[in-house]
């Protein structure tokens, strides 16, 4: 997760403000742009961009692009004031049943939507992103839209990725959870219509 700022080494400050602890001094990536690498207080890697070159994604929500980024956090209610300090993206939580806690970011002031949330798992639980005797207490976990979630799942397997939820619908589309052969979790949602509009 790494959103965009017009206004870099101001954003930085808030969020080492905030209680972000630094992996390494802002830098530029060529002409494309300047970044910086940081962990939240759970330990959670996101980073800051401001774009040079380059803008930003050209493309989401469709077939082979990203449709959302998600915390996965054993502390919903601390990661959720970190990020909206962090960030400066207004918190929203989502209604639901009380086992269900969730709560989606943006947008800025100015409308720009944030495209991330942050759900609480709680400590120990085999739900996330990797195995629960591996997960750390937060981690960013990215979805990718494919057009159709059972076929990707299997292609994914077959390349060596772990499926830790088989494909399943949701209110979302249909999805899968899954972790790379490298440890990384990420997950697999369907294209819906009217994606990308």
């Amino acid at each position: 997760m790494m959103p965009r700022y017009d206004h870099f080494e101001a954003n930085h400050a808030r969020a080492i403000g905030a209680g972000a602890s630094s992996l390494g001094d802002p830098s530029d990536v060529m002409v494309q742009g300047r970044m910086a690498l940081l962990a939240d207080r759970q330990g959670a890697t996101f980073g800051l961009w401001q774009p040079g070159g380059r803008r930003d994604f050209d493309a989401w929500g469709e077939p082979a692009t990203t449709a959302w980024f998600e915390l996965h956090t054993t502390e919903l209610d601390e990661a959720t004031e970190f990020y909206a300090a962090a960030t400066g993206f207004d918190p929203h939580p989502m209604a639901g049943p009380p086992e269900f806690r969730y709560t989606q970011f943006g947008p800025r002031p100015g409308g720009e939507d944030a495209r991330f949330g942050a759900f609480e798992e709680s400590a120990g639980r085999g739900t996330g992103a990797r195995g629960a005797a591996q997960r750390p207490d937060a981690e960013w976990v990215v979805y990718f839209v494919t057009p159709a979630v059972d076929e990707a799942t299997s292609s994914a397997r077959s390349l060596g990725a772990d499926v830790l939820g088989e494909p399943a619908d949701s209110l979302f589309g249909r999805m899968a959870n899954l972790v790379d052969p490298f440890g990384v979790g990420f997950c697999l949602v369907e294209a819906m219509e009217g994606a990308g509009e």
